[in-house]
């Protein structure tokens, strides 16, 4: 549902809904509404990197009247660092078990299993997976700290990704 504004004199009075009656009378279009200083309210938040930033929707005082209605204006913010980390280390974990899956394991969890396995070809897979994911998590901890305190600019996710270690599955 549209939600409208009174506006007058350039300034939002207030939130309403669409009136369904104007002086009497039934339907009412946009542009009756609009001469009524009546506006629609325009609410089409900016893009931003979510996986980094969310935004706040700003005080009604801060959105912009125009002719066509009134623009809501919105602050990207950075997210929480709790946030951020759970939205990095969820990436990171999916980018786990995608490689395990490349190999026909279930997940991460899975294939680390079969490091002691009795078969070569699984054990020596285990082996570089369970090296690599350590070294993958060694590399994002360290990082998204020096994010934490200041020290690096935060990535995308998808940078932060193609930063990581690459793994080198063996040939058995």
């Amino acid at each position: 549902m549209t939600l409208y504004a009174l506006v007058e004199n350039g300034s939002l009075l207030r939130v309403m809904q669409r009136p369904k009656r104007l002086k009497g009378k039934a339907p009412v279009t946009d542009e009756e509404l609009m001469q009524e200083g009546i506006y629609p309210i325009l609410d089409n938040p900016p893009e931003h990197d979510e996986a980094t930033q969310q935004l706040v929707r700003n005080p009604t005082e801060e959105w912009r009247v125009t002719d066509n209605g009134v623009v809501v204006t919105y602050t990207a913010v950075r997210r929480p660092a709790d946030d951020v980390k759970q939205r990095f280390s969820a990436a990171i974990q999916d980018m786990l078990d995608t490689a395990a899956q490349s190999r026909r394991y279930d997940s991460g969890t899975t294939i680390a299993t079969y490091v002691n396995s009795t078969n070569p070809q699984w054990a020596a897979e285990a082996q570089a997976f369970v090296a690599w994911r350590d070294a993958v998590w060694a590399y994002a901890y360290s990082e998204l700290e020096r994010v934490m305190r200041g020290e690096r600019d935060l990535p995308t996710v998808p940078d932060f990704l193609a930063e990581l270690p690459v793994i080198t599955w063996p040939e058995v």
